[in-house]
């Protein structure tokens, strides 16, 4: 008896169903054709450390210590605003990641691949120049540990994120047929 009911409670708000999971399936098309898409360039970098004066014996911690600490001072400078304003264009993006001790992941994402290999050259480049204004004394710098990069690219689903979209105003209708049954409105 309740399935009956059930089935006559979806089939007298088949119209809601359908609508809300139009709007869902609409929804998710427009925000993959708004969403970013492009191409993404991924490299290594091996952080050479600045050199430090050994006034004491336990060099090697003391090494290992300003190497990691000079890694996350590396990769703040890198995503910081003050730092990629100066090349950063309107559809470009870049993106640091701290791997190892003395090891950066940097991440540039652009509209073409030329653009992107390029803009991880600039960051490179542009880094070496930071670090050698701002300490002249000590040779860090950034080396490519893999000097050929594959790019790939990338760009969402269309069919996916609108059935996502129609998935998700379907359940949603459910949802808001059984509140409202439920409360009799």
């Amino acid at each position: 008896m309740e399935l009956k009911t059930f089935l006559k409670i979806l089939y007298s708000n088949v119209a809601y169903i359908v609508a809300l999971s139009f709007i869902g399936a609409v929804i998710g098309l427009t925000l993959t054709k708004s969403s970013q898409s492009g191409f993404k360039v991924q490299k290594i970098y091996y952080l050479q450390a600045p050199s430090t004066s050994q006034v004491y014996s336990f060099e090697n911690f003391y090494t290992q210590e300003n190497s990691r600490n000079f890694t996350d001072t590396a990769v703040e400078i890198i995503k910081s605003p003050d730092f990629t304003s100066t090349f950063l264009q309107e559809e470009e993006q870049i993106a640091a990641k701290k791997i190892a001790p003395q090891l950066i992941a940097l991440t540039t994402v652009a509209q073409s691949r030329q653009k992107a290999q390029e803009l991880t050259s600039v960051v490179e480049e542009s880094f070496n120049q930071k670090i050698s204004s701002l300490e002249s004394t000590h040779s860090a710098k950034l080396v490519a540990i893999n000097p050929n990069t594959a790019s790939f690219s990338f760009a969402p689903s269309t069919k996916l994120f609108t059935l996502l979209g129609l998935l998700s105003g379907a359940v949603f209708a459910l949802f808001a047929i059984s509140l409202k049954t439920y409360f009799k409105l």
